[in-house]
């Protein structure tokens, strides 16, 4: 019994002799922990602040069927003779040649209806 007594009495001595420097121990621990939390939020604002280098370009899309846009080309004019890709307003309408052609807007198929025409604006009295 002897031996288990003075265990114990060393036991309590040493926790009492180390108590102050687990305390401190912990402490460190803590404000590290704390340091380190905060560094890691500056570092993240500084990544979520900076603009991203520009990627490298992606592959080329598939050419258009002939690379060529729209042509405004005015009023349609009679006899006068347009390609594809002109377009013109005529009676009101656009249409857009889809064949080389003279002929009139909507006379034949080589004319695409773009935009119709909408009714006159009436003008009505106040009520």
């Amino acid at each position: 019994m002897q031996a288990d007594a003075f265990a114990a009495v060393v036991e309590t001595c040493i926790k009492q002799a180390l108590a102050p420097l687990v305390a401190r121990m912990s402490a460190l621990e803590r404000n590290d922990l704390a340091l380190v939390i905060a560094a890691f939020g500056e570092r993240l604002d500084t990544l979520e602040s900076r603009e991203g280098a520009p990627g490298p370009p992606g592959p080329a899309g598939p050419a258009g069927k002939d690379g060529a846009g729209l042509q405004y080309c005015g009023v349609y004019v009679g006899g006068k003779s347009y390609g594809i890709g002109d377009a013109v307003t005529s009676d009101g309408s656009l249409w857009i040649c889809r064949a080389d052609t003279a002929a009139k807007p909507g006379a034949d198929g080589a004319w695409q209806l773009a935009v119709k025409r909408g009714r006159d604006a009436r003008d009505r009295e106040a009520r």
